[in-house]
């Protein structure tokens, strides 16, 4: 073989060598992406849940049978309803270092806590008489 076939074979595997090494760097790089996703999905869903079956100190009800109750305007663990789930709520919205928006809505009443998000991972929390849906960017 002449010298410069050598060298013409010898870039090509240089070439194709770069090229693999390339294509591995792409479909690793798209993977952490999706992981990335796949994560903070999993996050915002625990989250939710976690909220709703959050029992407050020195109350015998979690989070989601208070909602269901104060449709009703009940007077719950000697606070009014609403102003116990404002307060805890937004005690749990604060243990969280991203921006969120909330909404629970049952057939007589409706909490929203907005924040400035509009784009990022959502999800939701429904029984018979409750839909609760978290957006966390």
């Amino acid at each position: 073989m002449k010298k410069a076939q050598t060298e013409v074979i010898g870039l090509l595997v240089i070439v194709i060598l770069f090229i693999v090494i390339f294509f591995f760097y792409i479909s690793f790089s798209g993977q952490n992406n999706n992981n990335q996703e796949l994560r903070q999905s999993v996050e915002s869903s625990y989250f939710l849940r976690a909220m709703m079956f959050y029992t407050p100190v020195n109350c015998d009800k979690q989070i989601k049978e208070i909602i269901e109750d104060c449709s009703t305007g009940k007077v719950i663990c000697s606070m009014d309803c609403k102003e116990l789930l404002d307060k805890e709520i937004g005690n749990i919205l604060s243990k969280l270092d991203r921006d969120y928006r909330l909404s629970i809505k049952t057939q007589e009443y409706e909490y929203n806590r907005l924040g400035s998000c509009n784009t990022g991972i959502a999800d939701s929390f429904n029984t018979r008489y409750i839909e609760a849906k978290i957006l966390i960017c």
